[in-house]
């Protein structure tokens, strides 16, 4: 099957940067008296989520209410750890390079916009999405793991759901994305528990399963130039 728009998430996928965000949140978190939110903790808990959701959550689960400026703190701790951890994940390059010249593309993710940009400025990814190409979760109301973030970069970029391709690392992207009647691949090739992520984005519905960008590139060859198949160079 070919499709007329891919839609790339960015943390765990493009850029392998969920480690970073998790020693990010959880170091936020410590800085304002709440330590037990440990990268682990976080990892486990908030992978995908919305950080706006992740700070209600927090604030529901010890009855505080935490500063105004959660986002802007948090922008800040992602800068202090970026240059130390932050990459772009293998062969990412590789597969956004390939699939541009077949499809439409562009990025969805429940990042932060600020965070996002200067992800993809870092690891070199900036040149294949300009503005109009990414989509951020503050841009509706109900972002991952509802499917409206998905749905809204469809109707910019004028593709039908049917012929939208989703590539994700997290349980909520993939639901996100079955949920917006798209298919999913699920990537786990950043995860720090492989099978176990594998799992997860299975039971939330995901299509199929990489551990490799690389991997995705040659079996989308397969449907975008069957001659070619296989072809990694």
């Amino acid at each position: 099957m070919t499709y007329d728009l891919i839609i790339f998430d960015c943390d765990g996928t493009l850029v392998d940067s969920e480690h970073m965000n998790m020693l990010a949140v959880a170091a936020l978190f410590e800085s304002l008296g709440l330590p037990q939110y440990t990268p682990s903790v976080i990892g486990e808990r908030f992978t995908g989520m919305n950080f706006d959701v992740i700070v209600r959550l927090v604030e529901d689960e010890n009855n505080t209410k935490l500063p105004a400026d959660m986002n802007q703190r948090f922008v800040d701790f992602v800068a202090r750890f970026a240059p130390a951890y932050l990459k772009a994940t293998a062969s990412a390059e590789d597969l956004v390079d390939f699939v541009r010249h077949h499809a439409k593309i562009c990025m969805a993710s429940n990042g932060e916009r600020d965070n996002i940009f200067a992800s993809l400025k870092m690891t070199g990814l900036d040149r294949f999405f300009s503005e109009d190409n990414v989509f951020y979760g503050a841009m509706v109301e109900h972002p991952k793991p509802a499917p409206d973030l998905f749905w809204l970069a469809a109707e910019k970029k004028d593709a039908a759901p049917e012929k939208t391709l989703v590539i994700e690392d997290s349980v909520t992207g993939v639901t996100a994305g079955k949920a917006a009647g798209m298919t999913v691949f699920g990537f786990v090739g950043t995860a720090h528990d492989k099978p176990g992520q594998t799992a997860s984005l299975q039971k939330a519905g995901a299509d199929k399963i990489y551990d490799s960008l690389g991997d995705i590139r040659d079996d989308l060859a397969v449907d975008f130039i069957p001659e070619r198949a296989g072809l990694t160079g």
